[in-house]
């Protein structure tokens, strides 16, 4: 279906034009909506479904929100009020009906108790002996009443001429088997009712809220729910947004935007990214991107901002005045006012930003501190560490570095995140890296880590995790974080042996970015199953010539040790030829006249390719 108000011509509209804006990214657009909505969406080539599909509830008419008024009748009268007062005027009525209920309730049961207490009173007392020589109706009513008359004071109402005329109604077999102790029973059950009735109306605020508690357990299954309640995601347009523009920056003059193409490079953004600037005076504002912006002169950082990014933490030094002491922190930027100037100094005039970094993962640093040549200085450098220093808010002046003045300060050592990590998942569609929650996770990263990805044709390749990052999932059997203690398992097939090896090795190497073949280099050789679990278990399932199927289990850690990335491991299976290879259901169909499936059985999620 589609929102509410809109039709299909109107969203075909707003989806090419998201696409003309650059906000996504389509090949075509088809209509085949028949009976049912049916609109699809055709894209380009390496661009992420997953994306795409938020992106058009972001910029298209794929979600709208709709606003209504609540109006209802009130005397008589259209009324426009908030939901608060319809839900307590219908909670007020809610009250009102129960305690009519509870009231006309009262009356039958007093009325019950009444009649039945007349009945004790006929029988018990033998009235109806009193009507048998009466010749007319007005003396069998006028006996009847000076008969009960002894006893009305033990009736709650006054008695009227109908009372009278029910007694004249009982019939002559009730009379003779009447059984007072059940009648009286019954008489102290419906007094009890009463007192109960009586203590709902006192206490009508809870017996109404006992009401609202039950009405589940009383009417649930009489009407069952006939709307679904669903979680929504919320979508920021800025992680869907596509980053379709580059940006550029004139540190120097002060100017940025997509049009200063003869400049440096900042990044790749979309128009609707916000970016935040640092000035070497301390000052520092986050506003909007445009092709042309200038925000003042000697830029020493620029970058795209993120609300409430805590990973991302800004180290550091300033001199405090045109002639102060140099002061140290880190801090966050987690929301601003857009286009509000704020200064990370004290605020001196003068004030001067001697080192900036900008740390993605809240890594901290270690820094090579010169001073300037003072012949009351003994030592003029040193080393300082940010590490102990606190993650503070971005008013906070900081700590003292030092009183005298800086000649220079280098990086010397990048340390490690501060505040644990930040999570990283991959695009499987695109094979991108992102922060943003897209496709799989990869687990959380510190400073140091790295991601190893394993090729279809036996190759292991270690990488950073810089979100520049970008991976051929279509020639990946696996990308994964790399651990130190990390045991990878592998089934392939050997060419020249013409046999199936089963090795377990640990990822021995350290150099980034180059590639490592673990399968034999002969000819017909191929990776076929790869896990990078515990402890699995391949399923082979195969077919002799002459037709016998067999099946054998091998667990992976029983059969082979973990040895050199380079060791052929141990033979599990001959094959004489083999014509291809499908999966179904984890099982890996090798189809010729010598038939094997080779699967991964294991309780736990594995990770199974081919």
């Amino acid at each position: 279906g589609i929102p509410y108000g809109v039709t299909t011509s109107s969203l075909i509209d707003s989806i090419i034009k998201a696409n003309d804006l650059g906000k996504i990214k389509i090949k075509n657009i088809e209509d085949n909506t028949s009976e049912d909505i049916e609109i699809i969406v055709n894209l380009k080539k390496d661009v992420s479904p997953t994306i795409t599909i938020d992106a058009l509830y972001a910029f298209t008419q794929c979600e709208i929100s709709i606003s209504p008024n609540c109006c209802v009748i009130n005397e008589n009268k259209p009324s426009f009020i908030t939901v608060d007062d319809v839900l307590k005027r219908s909670t007020n009525n809610t009250v009102n009906l129960l305690k009519s209920e509870l009231i006309k309730l009262k009356s039958e049961l007093t009325d019950k108790w009444h009649n039945l207490m007349l009945e004790i009173i006929f029988i018990e007392n033998r009235v109806y002996k009193r009507i048998e020589k009466a010749i007319s109706w007005e003396k069998v009513l006028e006996e009847i009443n000076i008969g009960i008359s002894p006893y009305i004071s033990s009736l709650e109402r006054k008695l009227d001429d109908n009372d009278i005329v029910r007694l004249t109604e009982l019939k002559i077999k009730k009379i003779s088997n009447y059984d007072i102790s059940r009648s009286k029973k019954q008489l102290g059950d419906i007094k009890t009712e009463i007192n109960q009735v009586n203590k709902d109306i006192d206490n009508i605020i809870d017996y109404t809220i006992s009401f609202f508690d039950n009405l589940i357990d009383k009417y649930g299954k009489l009407y069952p729910r006939m709307t679904k309640i669903m979680t929504f995601d919320n979508i920021e347009v800025q992680n869907v947004a596509l980053a379709n523009k580059k940006l550029y920056v004139n540190k120097k003059d002060g100017f940025f935007g997509f049009s200063l193409k003869n400049d440096d490079f900042v990044c790749e953004c979309s128009d609707i990214d916000n970016v935040i600037v640092f000035l070497d005076d301390g000052k520092y504002l986050v506003t909007s991107v445009d092709q042309k912006k200038f925000i003042g002169k000697n830029i020493i950082h620029i970058d795209k901002w993120s609300k409430n990014n805590s990973n991302m933490v800004y180290n550091v030094v300033y001199r405090d005045g045109l002639r102060g002491i140099c002061f140290v922190k880190r801090f966050s930027v987690l929301s601003v006012v857009k286009d509000r100037v704020y200064d990370m100094t004290a605020g001196k005039d003068g004030s001067k930003v001697i080192y900036f970094s900008a740390n993605p993962n809240s890594e901290w640093e270690v820094l090579h501190v010169i001073l300037k040549d003072n012949s009351k200085i003994r030592k003029n450098q040193f080393e300082y560490s940010f590490e102990p220093l606190a993650i503070k808010g971005r008013t906070s002046k900081g700590n003292i570095l030092v009183k005298h003045p800086v000649k220079k300060i280098n990086r010397k050592e990048l340390g490690t995140s501060t505040l644990g990590g930040m999570k990283i998942w991959i695009d499987p569609t695109v094979g991108r890296l992102n922060t943003t929650g897209v496709g799989e996770l990869l687990g959380l990263f510190n400073s140091g880590d790295l991601i190893i990805s394993i090729s279809s044709v036996g190759y292991y390749m270690i990488t950073t995790y810089d979100m520049s990052n970008r991976y051929n999932m279509n020639d990946l059997k696996l990308v994964a974080k790399c651990d130190p203690s990390l045991v990878v398992s592998a089934l392939y097939y050997h060419g020249k042996n013409k046999s199936y090896y089963v090795k377990r090795f640990k990822i021995e190497t350290s150099t980034i970015m180059k590639v490592f073949k673990f399968i034999s280099e002969d000819r017909g050789s191929k990776l076929h199953l790869i896990s990078i679990h515990n402890d699995p278990t391949f399923v082979f399932n195969f077919r002799l010539k002459n037709g016998q199927k067999k099946k054998k289990k091998v667990n992976v850690k029983e059969f082979v040790g973990i040895k050199g990335w380079k060791s052929m491991g141990n033979k599990i299976l001959k094959v004489s030829r083999l014509s291809g290879f499908s999966i179904q259901e984890n099982n890996l169909d090798i189809e010729d006249n010598d038939e094997v499936d080779v699967g991964i059985d294991n309780s736990e999620s594995l990770t199974l390719f081919d």
